[in-house]
């Protein structure tokens, strides 16, 4: 924020603690009960340590300068920043940048070099945008809108407040729009539904625990034996490496016993990586991308954007209340289905002749044999879910050489007519306005 009257303001709040950046552009304000202390002055943002209780988080407030170069060693200082932060962070401000040209309208196409060199400062500071609700721009010149303003929060931001709420209030007395953050504490589902694990084949029982009745239910059950807290299992497996490492050094160890602890540790990663992939749902990585703390970001983003935190009704009103959107929801369904059916043009079946003879040499009806079954089970990615039973395809993989006999029958029912079992036409229908 520049302003050129700051005495005046500071003596409408003061009840407020204030500090300001080195050029005087950027200016916090904060309740003096507020416990909190500058770490770094910079020319383009202030960043401070906030004490909450015990909890110690981290806030930065940025104003970027418009030029590429200053952008570029702003980039360069929070990556820094990133490195020795270890707690909650949340950033923003005014970025000067957007991420994607649809984050502006009107005006010259945005510089594709400058959004290249931002969305990779977002990757190598593991920085997830908070989103946003209301209208979509933050910025405006003439006729030109941009969204510049954003707020962003790394994984543990995430994990602890997942239902972070950014607005983007109504412009008024300058080219920006103010934005305000909300947090909201919502309970977390008790129970999840069942999910197959895919690190579940890697151990070499594994195949004797499917012959069980029901094996989904035997399977949780089963995989608190071999595996337990994968996360706490691989804390405990490197500190054991460690130790292990040190005792060697000092004479104290044998290296067998260090070769052992460096299996162990190796498994546990092994373990732990197969979870957190599967469950982040990521099927592409380049190399160097194989780590915890990819997956963890990656995996608190996508709960975040899973989340329905508001929803504008018919008449443009935006609804942040869970229970009013519920109740809105409703009544949206509720009007659609008793709404009388539109009559639909009938469709020109000449329009398709050219495409009949390509169909019918695709011999659709012809009954498949079990390669050629196989041959498709393979094709799909492990980690894919078929059905809502939570069996991922790396399952009927693994699994193959149990239930090919009664997997090939079900299949090739379906193309004899043969209606299949309940259980294979049964599904889940989400409904959202």
């Amino acid at each position: 924020m520049v302003t050129k009257h700051s005495h005046k303001i500071l003596k409408k709040i003061p009840k407020f603690t204030h500090f300001a950046n080195s050029n005087n552009k950027i200016w916090l304000f904060a309740r003096a009960e507020l416990q909190w202390v500058v770490l770094h002055n910079h020319s383009q943002f202030i960043h401070i340590q906030l004490s909450i209780g015990a909890q110690i988080e981290y806030s930065t407030f940025i104003y970027a300068s418009n030029i590429a170069n200053n952008q570029t060693t702003l980039w360069s200082d929070l990556i820094q920043i990133e490195q020795s932060v270890n707690s909650l962070w949340i950033l923003g401000g005014d970025l000067n940048c957007v991420a994607s040209p649809s984050e502006r309208r009107g005006g010259r196409p945005p510089s594709l070099s400058a959004m290249n060199r931002f969305n990779d400062f977002l990757s190598d500071a593991a920085l997830f945008d908070l989103g946003y609700q209301d209208l979509d721009f933050t910025w405006r010149r003439g006729s030109m809108w941009e969204r510049l303003d954003r707020m962003l929060g790394n994984s543990r931001w995430f994990q602890t407040f997942p239902f972070t709420i950014v607005s983007h209030l109504v412009m008024s007395g300058s080219d920006h729009k103010p934005l305000i953050c909300s947090i909201q504490n919502v309970e977390s589902p008790k129970r999840s539904p069942f999910r197959f694990q895919n690190m579940w084949t890697l151990q070499s029982h594994f195949i004797g625990e499917i012959a069980k009745k029901k094996v989904a239910a035997h399977l949780q059950q089963w995989n608190w034996n071999p595996f337990g807290n994968i996360h706490e299992n691989l804390i405990t497996a490197q500190n054991k490496g460690l130790n292990m490492e040190k005792g060697f050094q000092r004479g104290v160890n044998s290296e067998v016993y260090l070769h052992k602890a460096n299996e162990e540790l190796l498994m546990q990663i092994n373990y732990s990586e197969s979870f957190l992939k599967l469950k982040v749902a990521v099927t592409k990585f380049t190399e160097g991308d194989s780590n915890s703390s990819f997956y963890r970001a990656c995996i608190n983003f996508r709960r975040k954007n899973n989340m329905i935190l508001y929803i504008t009704d018919s008449t443009g009103l935006c609804l942040s209340d869970a229970d009013v959107i519920a109740l809105d929801a409703i009544n949206y369904f509720q009007n659609l289905f008793n709404d009388q059916p539109s009559s639909r043009t009938q469709i020109n079946a000449e329009l398709l002749s050219d495409c009949q003879e390509y169909a019918h040499s695709l011999k659709l009806n012809n009954i498949p044999l079990e390669g050629e079954i196989k041959a498709a089970l393979d094709s799909i990615d492990g980690q894919k879910v078929v059905g809502f039973d939570g069996f991922t395809a790396n399952f009927y993989k693994t699994t193959w050489h149990i239930i090919c006999g009664e997997f090939t029958v079900v299949v090739q029912n379906f193309f004899k007519g043969i209606d299949p079992l309940r259980y294979f036409t049964a599904s889940t229908i989400t409904l959202i306005p």
